[in-house]
């Protein structure tokens, strides 16, 4: 009897310490999680969907689960930075990469102008590197402030006037 009582001791000694190292492992693990961005996270969180999917839909269909479970996984994640990002994000992001390249352009034809180019034309080419930058702030202000309601914008509160310079030469 007093054997069997010291070994349900040791039992429960052990899973306590089991128990401690585990939760110690699963803080490590949140506190990692924690420092990444939102937008990882939701990627995580779509991978870890079309995994459970495509090991659950697996063996209804006849495949095996990684076959199908490996495409699923690389699509929940790429599914689930998009919808953390939402359309107004892609539609952002798509802004910013079409004036970043127009805006490379200009300022690629600006450095190849020949030194005795006429003001006018130098003048012209740094009044669509402006312009460009003006759209630019036109259209994230638009994109970033808030909207109706029921439709906020992105980031910026209502009483924000946030703009970027342009540059004058």
């Amino acid at each position: 009897m007093k054997n069997d009582i010291e070994s349900s001791i040791l039992d429960l000694e052990n899973i306590t310490s089991n128990t401690e190292k585990g939760l110690n492992k699963l803080i490590q693990v949140s506190e990692k999680a924690d420092a990444r961005s939102s937008s990882t996270l939701f990627g995580a969180a779509g991978g870890i969907i079309g995994a459970l999917a495509g090991t659950l839909i697996a063996p209804h269909i006849a495949l095996s689960a990684l076959l199908l479970s490996t495409p699923l996984t690389a699509l929940g994640i790429i599914g689930g930075i998009l919808v953390y990002r939402g359309r107004n994000g892609i539609k952002l992001e798509k802004m910013i990469a079409q004036n970043r390249i127009a805006c490379d352009e200009v300022l690629d034809r600006i450095s190849r102008l020949p030194k005795d180019a006429p003001q006018e034309v130098v003048d012209g080419l740094w009044e669509n590197y402006n312009i460009l930058n003006g759209a630019y702030r036109n259209q994230s202000a638009i994109a970033l402030s808030p909207k109706e309601k029921s439709k906020q914008g992105l980031m910026l509160p209502d009483s924000s006037e946030k703009t970027l310079n342009t540059y004058e030469p």
